[in-house]
């Protein structure tokens, strides 16, 4: 095994963490297709989960409202390191790799220089990644079902989401051994050649050896290994004096996440033309907490990473349909009580809090027999639950064209809260029974299937 192994093993591991980690709440196609509306536009099916005054005033005069399932996932990649990982194996790392095999199996000064340079390609790649984190949600709404009644209206539903950050630390220490390497390597290129064919004279020879021994480079080299070169030596035993420092890696893989059961049921009525609507839930939490340091034997245990927590919370809802007219406004009150839950404590005492904040967001909507133009806005700066997500206060826009069997959606959200994560356009389609919707923006990704009954 290359001394430079440890590499392959940190870009795999995050590729895996990145790959398998699994969402935001309200996975629901119709409002992901819309630009993310919905505390004035969502149907009925999903009125609980997003507004649940809606229940009290449905859109199309629904009473009856099934959805069964809704299942959907969005990646957000702020600092593009997927792209980063991929470019860093088939560059620097495939290079370091190849030109390390050269120089063990045919020493030469221009195999010990190119090394040199690679290495320090190879340094400035895991730098570029180090602490850019990859955040993963995941949602499912196994089941929804309201009912709509002139007295009191009840939406019942399950709904299970889940929201995964991860990244990557390069260790100080591992960033010196390599810059140790690329040095080492540079300064001893022109003795190779001069070995090789027998020129290199005893004041070079020692300084070679001088050079080897150095403390700096300890780490690097076999011990007894510099001093054991002698007249006779030649360039491969100097190759063969490199040591393997993968047991040394200090730059580990961090992910840290909570995956939260809520089982709710929202109540709503009417009283002088303005509906209110109050959703009590039971939230089943699971926090996830994952540090290790990265070897080529790096493995994960969801029993010791993971923690368990019950909880009681509400979201509270007001919406308003301005009498005469196609428009509606609404009001929501996303987790009314504020909630912190703690991961597993590692070996070195350190913990991450998860943390749940209310949320508020207040929402437009104009509704007529074969069209929707709607509007949401967060009043609320909502920071993501886990560290290194991004905070988002978003404004959204979308509408829906009604042709019977078929609807045709679209829409378009901006973040105002700064940071990397800006503007998202979505679309999606209905038919019949089945939603699906798909969302992109410049660094996030996501999807969103249904099936769902109403009438």
């Amino acid at each position: 095994m290359h001394p430079f192994k440890q590499s392959r093993g940190m870009a795999l591991v995050l590729l895996w963490v990145g790959a398998n980690a699994a969402m935001a709440d309200n996975f629901d196609a119709r409002s992901m297709a819309m630009g993310g509306t919905g505390v004035s536009s969502a149907s009925l099916g999903a009125a609980a989960l997003f507004n649940p005054a809606l229940l009290a005033v449905p859109d199309n005069g629904d009473h009856f409202a099934l959805i069964l399932p809704a299942i959907g996932a969005q990646a957000t990649d702020q600092g593009d390191v997927r792209n980063k990982v991929k470019d860093l194996q088939n560059g620097a790392y495939d290079t370091s790799v190849n030109d390390y095999h050269n120089f063990q199996n045919t020493p030469t000064s221009a195999s010990a220089a190119a090394l040199s340079t690679d290495l320090q390609g190879l340094n400035g790649g895991l730098a570029g990644l180090s602490g850019q984190p990859i955040d993963l949600q995941a949602g499912l709404v196994p089941f929804s079902m309201a009912f709509h009644n002139p007295v009191l209206s009840v939406g019942v539903f399950t709904n299970a989401y889940a929201d995964i950050a991860a990244r990557f630390n390069y260790a100080a220490g591992d960033a010196t051994t390599l810059n140790n390497y690329s040095s080492l390597l540079g300064s001893i290129a022109p003795d190779i050649n001069r070995l090789n064919s027998g020129s290199e004279t005893l004041a070079q020879k020692n300084a070679l050896v001088a050079t080897l021994a150095s403390p700096q480079y300890s780490q690097l080299i076999n011990s007894g290994c510099a001093s054991s070169l002698n007249a006779s030596s030649t360039s491969q035993n100097v190759a063969s004096c490199f040591n393997n420092p993968n047991n040394t890696v200090a730059s580990s893989v961090q992910a840290v996440g909570a995956v939260i059961g809520e089982v709710g049921v929202g109540l709503a009525m009417q009283a002088d033309g303005i509906a209110f609507g109050v959703t009590p839930k039971v939230l089943m939490v699971k926090t996830f907490y994952y540090d290790k340091v990265v070897q080529n034997n790096t493995s994960f245990s969801m029993q010791n990473s993971s923690k368990d927590y019950n909880a009681v919370n509400a979201d509270l809802g007001a919406a308003y349909v301005l009498p005469g007219t196609p428009y509606k406004v609404g009001v929501v009150v996303k987790n009314l009580i504020p909630e912190t839950f703690s991961t597993v404590t590692d070996s070195l005492g350190n913990r991450v809090d998860i943390k749940i904040n209310p949320q508020v967001s207040a929402g437009a909507e104009a509704h007529w027999s074969r069209a929707t133009v709607t509007a949401d806005l967060d009043l609320t700066r909502n920071q993501a639950p886990v560290p290194w997500g991004q905070a988002d206060q978003f404004f959204s826009l979308g509408g829906e064209l009604d042709l019977w069997l078929l609807q045709l959606r679209a829409g378009y959200r901006t973040n105002l809260a700064n940071g990397p994560l800006r503007n998202e356009v979505s679309a999606g389609v209905g038919l019949g029974p089945i939603d699906i919707a798909a969302t992109y923006g410049a660094h996030t990704v996501g999807a969103v299937a249904q099936l769902g009954f109403s009438f």
